[in-house]
């Protein structure tokens, strides 16, 4: 995982590097009392995400992953009061393969064998 050093204040100590990505991981010094240094920090963010400007047909995809990644969430919420309250696996199963399709809106095809293998492939079952 990415690391960014973060240090405030550099208003109370002259001669500090706005930035210094040369060694080891971003070192960037900002001030939240006169804001210097933070047009770096959003800089540094959108690049580290890989963050790019684009038409107007961005705004209405990240809306439907964002509407996608709720349906999702709902569903598995959904999952896990069924499965706390009424103990009906096939019930829970449902939901989660509604949860899965909602997911599939944004990353691709995955099919219920992968859903399973990933599922099983955290427990150890005996013969």
């Amino acid at each position: 995982m990415p690391v960014t050093l973060l240090f405030n204040k550099i208003d109370l100590d002259e001669g500090l590097p706005v930035a210094d990505t040369a060694a080891g991981p971003p070192r960037i010094h900002v001030s939240a009392v006169t804001g210097q240094g933070l047009d770096l920090l959003r800089a540094h963010l959108k690049d580290s995400v890989s963050f790019q400007t684009a038409g107007s047909g961005t705004i209405s995809a990240r809306r439907r992953h964002l509407d996608a990644l709720a349906r999702a969430r709902d569903c598995v919420e959904a999952a896990a009061r069924t499965l706390t309250q009424r103990r009906a696996g096939e019930l829970v199963a449902e939901e989660l393969r509604e949860g899965q399709q909602a997911l599939e809106e944004i990353t691709g095809i995955f099919t219920v064998d992968d859903l399973l293998g990933r599922i099983f492939g955290s427990f150890c079952i005996g013969k």
